[in-house]
C-alpha cells in the first residue's frame, strides 16, 4: 500500500500547513481509498511545545510572535528531562514498551494501598502490576512510576500515567506476579519494597537505583531567548 503511504504523508503535511500547528488526525482506508474522519492540534508535553515552537518557526509556519504565544503559560526555565547515566554499566531485568518518558527509582509496591501506605512514609513507590484497573488509581496516584505486564502505549494505564505525567513501562512480557508480596522480572526475584528503576525513554527496568543525568533544552532555550529580545526591540 505504498501509495496509500505516500498519499498519507502527503495530507499530513497539507493539515500541518493549513493548520499551522503538529495534527493530530484519524483516517480509514476502504475498498483501496483513503478517508480522512477529523483533526484536531495534537496534545504535547512542555518538552515536545518548545521543539515544535522551533521547528514550526523555522519551517516558516508561524512566526515569532505567534510561538512566543504558544509557550507564554510553560515554565521554560524548569524544564529538564531526566536520562539513566551513560556509564551505567548494569544489564537491564528486561525491556518493556516505554509508554511515558523519564526515569523513575522507588521501592517495589505490589498493590495500590501498599503503595498509599508507602508514599506516606516519604518513599513514593514503583507501582507494579499485570495491569491497570480503575481500583489502582489511589495507588498510581502516589506512586512515581508504574510498570505493568500487559498493554500498550494506548492502554488504560499508558493513557493514564501520561496524563499524571508518571514514567510508565507497559507489556512487559517477563513480568511475573509470584503473590506472596514477590514478582519475578526477567531472571530476578524481587520482594515488595526492593527498589526498581524504570527507563522511560527505552522501556529498560533495572534493579536497584541507577545513576541518572538531567538534560536540559539548551539550544532551543536559547533560540526563544533571541526570539523574546527580538520582539523587544519592535
Amino acid at each position: 500500500m505504498a501509495a496509500l503511504e505516500r498519499q498519507l504523508r502527503q495530507i499530513g503535511g497539507e493539515l500541518e500547513r493549513l493548520f499551522c500547528d503538529v495534527q493530530d488526525f484519524e483516517f480509514t482506508v476502504q475498498d483501496g481509498r483513503l478517508f480522512l474522519l477529523q483533526t484536531r492540534d495534537a496534545k504535547r508535553t512542555p518538552w515536545a511545545a518548545l521543539r515544535i515552537a522551533c521547528d514550526l518557526v523555522a519551517e516558516h509556519l508561524i512566526d515569532e510572535r505567534v510561538a512566543l504565544e504558544r509557550l507564554a503559560t510553560l515554565d521554560l526555565d524548569s524544564l529538564e528531562m531526566i536520562h539513566v547515566a551513560s556509564e551505567q554499566q548494569r544489564p537491564a531485568l528486561s525491556v518493556g514498551v516505554a509508554a511515558c518518558p523519564g526515569v523513575a527509582v522507588g521501592p517495589i509496591a505490589l498493590d495500590p494501598q501498599v503503595a498509599v501506605n508507602m508514599a506516606r512514609e516519604g518513599c513514593p513507590p514503583i507501582l507494579v502490576r499485570q495491569d491497570i484497573s480503575t481500583d489502582d488509581l489511589i495507588g498510581l496516584a502516589v506512586s512515581t512510576g508504574i510498570l505493568t505486564g500487559r498493554g500498550g502505549r494506548t492502554s488504560h494505564a499508558a493513557v493514564v500515567a501520561r496524563q499524571m505525567n508518571k514514567v510508565c513501562i507497559v507489556g512487559c512480557r517477563d513480568l511475573v506476579l509470584n503473590g506472596n508480596k514477590r514478582c519475578r522480572i526477567g531472571g530476578e526475584s524481587l520482594s515488595e519494597r526492593d527498589i526498581l528503576s524504570l527507563d522511560g525513554h527505552s522501556g529498560s527496568i533495572y534493579s536497584g537505583k541507577v545513576a541518572v543525568v538531567a538534560e536540559r533544552p539548551v539550544e532551543m532555550l536559547a533560540v526563544v531567548d533571541r526570539w523574546r529580545h527580538s520582539q523587544n526591540r519592535r
